[in-house]
């Protein structure tokens, strides 16, 4: 059967004839029967889909070529191109994959994605309370905050810890159980300390009590406040008290008291509910029959959440001088936008790819359709813009790539920031040509810093700050080898007319994100942009697995994006940005090149590539490589969630400069 080729390019459409021999290309809009007339316009040519179903089935090869010059419509099969064509399909018998076939492709995971993620955005939360009078609590499971004593100048023995307000109440309601449990374990309460014990009997419902070292007294002076996020001492006795729900089937009800003369604050109530709400998160998605089987055998069936009640001092409220039930819904938001971030990274790359990263992303907004909207860029549209680095790096993939911009407007009044949050969105990198020769399992988690993006994007529309529009960019695509994919030695052209030297298709990354910086300047009186990436293994090698690099040539930007992340309990350490190290990334023979000619320094000289995009607007780049997946427990972290949630109402904060 003829068939007919109909193909898209940027300056007009080509239409070729051929005996078992059509064009596929990554602007293939699909085949028509030989003879069939199609619909001629002056972006191109059209046909009907029933015409391209017959056509496709019947296809055996479909070699591709490049573009056309503009003007080109139909080309006899006899011109130069389609002798081209004609001997590629001898030369190569097996099947091309079609558009067809890629989308054909795509929908079972994309399927498979979407409907995982309303099982994380719409997850059972635990439920958080609090409580005036401690003693009050009827609850399974006690968990108290001690200090260590005060020292006794000259005293011969150390002083033994004295139990005050609430944590002595309960200590006489046990009938001296809290002290006995310190004597027999000789607790001194030091930072981060902590045991548990089983309660029989003592007259209560307490069935366990968990007692946690805050350190010495002192320490606690200005934690709790609203311009600091309680330190690790208090993490852990939130970590205590979920350590409780998960130790005991039994424990349905954790109570949590805080030293005699520290109340709950606001931010406190909030950083309490976001660890206990990170509990609910379970990523089993990927267990099959014998993790049932063995649950089943186990009888280890998932139990319903236990609840967690904040207790006041004696007689005091928990959080008197804030809206709780606010604390609360805004920890439950960010537990959210945090699990989803993890939950994308978690996912393999057969089920996380760019159309399913895409359709993940138009949930979120179809859920927050009061302030958020969406628009996905197409292959075509990103061609027009002048994409030509980020849909470089794409065109080995079987998937289509997928621009995501996402907004966040507030419902009501004028916001007078705009902020502009970029993530690196390659759902897979196999390194391309330069392949990788380690780790590539791991490559699922390079796109972290789009995860950041999305869970950000899913946490700010749900607290819904005020004063403050952003702007949520995602360049997805695959970094994989094909016979179409980019070549090292290659020259590109990004979307401001940088041309770029590709050295090395392993450092991809930054080629995505030049088009996507290009894309956010241009949207306009941007007040600043943070872009996340998993982008470099040199800031592995200078900072280890808990610290991301930061890198900016603005001090006010850094300092707001430091304070941020430290209130999100993030760590990152900013990095140098030498102008010198630019020299570097100067190609001989195009504006750029995509490494540094230099063996080390290669998260800074990938930075300094990536600020040669972003002109005018205050730029940070945020290099989360180590940061983005959890080591030790050999899962995602969530990382830069919080940070970017907390920059978007620093700025909110502030009026328009």
């Amino acid at each position: 059967m003829d068939v007919k080729a109909v193909i898209r390019v940027p300056s007009g459409a080509l239409a070729m004839r051929g005996s078992n021999c059509v064009l596929s290309y990554t602007q293939c809009v699909g085949f028509v029967p030989a003879g069939a007339a199609p619909v001629g316009s002056r972006s191109g040519w059209g046909w009907t889909r029933a015409s391209a179903r017959q056509a496709s089935s019947s296809m055996r090869v479909a070699p591709r070529i490049p573009a056309v010059a503009a003007g080109s419509l139909v080309v006899p099969l006899a011109w130069n191109v389609g002798q081209y064509l004609e001997r590629s399909a001898r030369a190569r018998p097996s099947a091309r994959r079609t558009s067809t076939r890629m989308m054909a492709t795509a929908e079972p995971y994309k399927t498979a994605l979407q409907s995982q993620v309303p099982m994380v955005l719409e997850m059972a939360m635990p439920q958080v309370t609090r409580l005036a009078s401690p003693v009050a609590f009827d609850g399974d499971a006690l968990v108290v905050a001690l200090n260590e004593a005060d020292e006794v100048e000259g005293a011969a023995e150390p002083t033994p810890i004295t139990l005050t307000g609430a944590a002595a109440e309960w200590d006489e309601k046990l009938d001296g159980a809290i002290t006995g449990l310190i004597a027999d374990e000789k607790f001194k309460a030091k930072t981060g300390s902590s045991i548990s014990a089983r309660l029989f009997g003592k007259g209560s419902s307490i069935k366990r009590i968990s007692l946690v070292g805050l350190g010495k007294r002192t320490t606690l002076s200005k934690e709790g406040s609203e311009e600091s996020k309680p330190p690790v001492s208090y993490k852990s006795l939130f970590s205590a008290a979920v350590a409780a729900a998960k130790g005991s089937k039994a424990v349905k009800k954790v109570g949590l008291i805080l030293p005699d003369g520290v109340e709950w604050s606001a931010q406190m109530c909030t950083d309490a509910g976001e660890a206990f709400c990170a509990y609910a998160f379970k990523d089993e998605r990927f267990q099959g029959s014998i993790a049932a089987e063995a649950k089943e055998k186990e009888g280890t069936t998932d139990e319903p959440l236990a609840s967690f009640c904040l207790l006041g001092s004696s007689g005091s409220d928990v959080a008197q001088d804030s809206d709780f039930d606010a604390s609360v819904a805004r920890a439950k938001a960010i537990a959210r936008g945090q699990g989803f971030a993890k939950h994308l990274v978690n996912a393999p790359p057969n089920v996380v790819n760019p159309v399913s990263l895409a359709e993940s992303a138009k949930y979120i907004a179809s859920q927050h359709a009061d302030v958020m909207s969406i628009k996905i860029l197409e292959r075509d549209e990103c061609e027009a813009l002048g994409m030509g680095s980020y849909l470089a790096v794409g065109r080995g993939s079987v998937y289509p790539p997928k621009f995501i911009h996402m907004t966040y407007k507030p419902a009501s009044g004028t916001a007078t920031k705009k902020l502009a949050f970029v993530g690196k969105g390659l759902t897979f990198d196999s390194g391309g040509y330069n392949i990788k020769t380690q780790m590539m399992e791991k490559m699922k988690f390079d796109m972290g810093g789009s995860a950041a993006v999305l869970g950000a994007a899913a946490a700010i529309a749900g607290i819904k700050p005020a004063n403050v529009e952003v702007h949520f960019i995602v360049a997805a695509c695959e970094n994989m080898v094909d016979s179409d994919a980019y070549r090292p030695g290659d020259i590109i052209t990004a979307s401001n007319g940088v041309t770029i030297e590709v050295l090395n298709t392993d450092a991809e990354g930054r080629l995505t994100l030049a088009d996507a910086l290009v894309y956010a300047e241009k949207l306009g009186s941007v007040d600043a942009i943070l872009e996340m990436s998993t982008l470099t293994g040199a800031i592995m090698m200078a900072l280890g697995n808990d610290y991301a690099g930061l890198f900016t040539q603005n001090d006010a930007f850094a300092e707001r994006i430091q304070k941020s992340a430290k209130a999100g309990g993030e760590k990152m350490w900013r990095m140098p940005m030498p102008d010198e190290y630019a020299e570097q990334i100067k190609s001989k023979i195009a504006d750029l090149q995509n490494i540094g000619s230099a063996p080390r320094g290669g998260a800074i000289t990938a930075a300094l590539f990536l600020q040669k995009f972003v002109k005018k607007v205050p730029f940070a780049h945020l290099d989360i490589a180590n940061t983005a997946w959890d080591w030790t427990a050999s899962q995602a972290s969530g990382y830069g969630v919080k940070t970017y949630l907390n920059l978007a109402e620093l700025y909110a904060k502030e009026d328009k400069e």
